[in-house]
């Protein structure tokens, strides 16, 4: 099971060891995943952000290095008027080649 980032305020961990998870499952008022000296790698749960209110947007940042360990879909799910963001900031690996996303990804 993916760790699941579901705290009622603010909540921000880094990354400071080699960090693998199957996925990450965000479902806290704002999160973020900030650079550390090390790497994320991610496996086929991938990451899911997911409002838990139905009038408060939340705002899900990734902004430490990722690595893929396998393919991997990612989804964000709004809840009402809650609209849900994330925003990957940091580089993102597949192996030896980095994917960058051009924009933050919310779901409409």
């Amino acid at each position: 099971m993916p760790p699941n980032f579901a705290l009622q305020r603010h909540c921000v961990a880094q990354v400071n060891v080699e960090a693998r998870a199957s996925g990450i499952s965000c479902t806290a008022v704002t999160f973020t995943l900030i650079d550390g000296a090390f790497t994320s790698i991610l496996g086929g749960g991938g990451i899911r952000a997911a409002n838990p209110n139905t009038d408060t947007p939340p705002s899900y940042t990734v902004a430490a290095d990722i690595t893929l360990g396998v393919d991997q879909t990612w989804g964000v799910i709004n809840n009402g008027a809650g609209l849900t963001t994330l925003l990957v900031s940091g580089p993102v690996q597949d192996g030896d080649i980095p994917l960058v996303s051009p924009r933050p990804v919310t779901d409409t």
